[in-house]
């Protein structure tokens, strides 16, 4: 089955726009105890970055990712730092567009 060049190019461009493991991180490190991400897709890597971070953050207490998409892996990784997270207190995800069934699962039973 041949694949519609179209379609590849819109991946790689979606691909191309995600935040990706270093954006987030530096976007972490410019939070202080909020951070805010909005409006914005963020890769898979990113969310496995933010995800361990969650995980050895201190300071990190709040999570605003409003109209924010992810993939489901994306979302796995997500849910395994908020797992593992001690100091965050809450996480809104207002709007935010996981892609499947699975990253949602992963998140309510994080």
């Amino acid at each position: 089955r041949q694949r519609d060049p179209r379609l590849e190019d819109e991946r790689r461009s979606n691909e191309e726009m995600a935040l990706t493991h270093n954006e987030v991180l530096e976007r972490l490190r410019n939070a202080g105890d909020t951070l805010e991400l909005g409006c914005e897709k963020i890769s898979d890597e990113g969310c496995k970055a933010l995800g361990g971070l969650l995980n050895s953050s201190q300071e990190l207490k709040h999570i605003r990712l409003s109209s924010v998409r992810i993939g489901d892996e994306g979302s796995k990784n997500l849910a395994e730092g908020l797992k593992s997270s001690n100091s965050l207190k809450s996480m809104e995800l207002s709007g935010c567009a996981a892609t499947g069934v699975e990253g949602w699962k992963a998140l309510a039973e994080s």
